[in-house]
């Protein structure tokens, strides 16, 4: 299974068999936390046992030692093998929101290929015991917890629930995920090429807090023929008040990972802009984070 087939099938599990993870499938799965993320910048992750202990690989990781506090899930997460805590470290802004989710989205897909389920645990955690299992330092704050296990044939009730009021199996539409740059017509017959409406499925499929799915594409192609691909962020704010610190950026993290394993996976080679391309306007309400120049390999 490559990656964007793992996007492709990948759904959140909370629902687990208890299974634990043997050193081959650790080793496998934090060997994908090794690279930066797009602004530079690698968040500091440690895995856990379900009891809360650091695992042998991970024992001295910590910026202190792990105490082995019992992560409290609110009966949300059943029976993982392990979670996955990422911090960032200094002064918090969104650029190091952003490279934590695209980094440790890494490690989901790599999980899904494996046959692992994966959890993104926003805010469903007691965060004063997980930031203790993971030995939180100073200048640091946990941003992030995955769950990873082997997912039971069944789900819980409670994982039902949550699923159902989430509507986590409601994806926005394509059409307003991506658009065609403004008054470029051939951009506009690039939303129906199939190469893209893959890609722009990839993003649709990535998970985001609360289901909100912040992210939108503009879609345009250079005079060159490569493919340009800018992404922006529609964030909420008093959501993100509520979170307490800018979760979405997270999300935008998380599809970026998307866009890039899609354009890999489908022949491209994708090289990162970090300004918009020209003479397009930001979609209503929306942030530019990201762009990508796409040449065929």
């Amino acid at each position: 299974m490559d990656l964007l087939q793992a996007i492709e099938i990948r759904v959140s599990d909370r629902t687990f068999t208890g299974m634990r993870l043997d050193a081959k499938l650790r080793f496998r799965l934090m060997d994908t936390l090794t690279l930066n993320g797009p602004f530079g910048t690698c968040p500091r992750t440690v895995l856990l046992d379900a009891a809360g202990l650091a695992v042998p690989d991970d024992a001295k990781a910590a910026a202190g030692e792990s105490k082995g506090a019992r992560i409290g899930t609110y009966g949300i997460v059943k029976s993982p093998a392990a979670y996955l805590a990422a911090m960032v470290r200094g002064r918090e802004n969104d650029r190091l929101l952003f490279d934590l989710g695209y980094v440790v989205e890494g490690l989901v897909l790599e999980a899904t290929g494996l046959g692992l389920g994966t959890c993104w645990l926003g805010g469903t955690f007691d965060k004063g015991k997980a930031a203790a299992a993971a030995g939180v330092g100073d200048g640091e704050a946990l941003r992030a917890l995955i769950a990873i296990g082997k997912p039971a044939r069944t789900r819980g009730l409670l994982d039902r629930f949550i699923r159902n009021a989430a509507g986590s199996a409601d994806r926005l539409p394509a059409e307003e995920i991506a658009r065609a740059r403004e008054r470029d017509a051939v951009a506009a017959g690039l939303l129906h090429e199939p190469a893209v409406a893959r890609m722009i499925e990839a993003v649709r499929r990535a998970p985001s807090a609360s289901n909100r799915q912040p992210w939108r594409l503009v879609l345009a192609r250079d005079e060159g023929g490569a493919i340009l691909i800018d992404l922006y962020l529609a964030r909420n704010d008093r959501y993100e008040r509520l979170a307490g610190y800018g979760i979405q950026a997270v999300d935008g993290g998380i599809a970026a990972r998307h866009v890039e394993v899609a354009a890999n996976e489908l022949g491209f080679l994708p090289e990162r802009r970090f300004q918009a391309m020209e003479g397009t306007a930001d979609p209503q309400g929306c942030g530019f984070i990201i762009g990508w120049r796409l040449f065929r390999r």
